[in-house]
């Protein structure tokens, strides 16, 4: 017999995510690099008229 696994909810919860999901990053992640480095890239050349 197949059981499904639900998770918990609250339904009086705002909201799912926090309001800034780097806050579920740990500051040392590499994650945090790749946005600063992303944000860095000049994105002119990939606009097509």
């Amino acid at each position: 017999m197949f059981m499904a696994n639900f998770i918990s909810y609250d339904r009086s919860q705002a909201l799912l995510f926090p309001s800034d999901l780097r806050d579920w990053v740990p500051e040392d992640d590499l994650a945090h690099f790749i946005i600063g480095t992303v944000e860095q890239v000049n994105l002119c050349a990939f606009k097509v008229n």
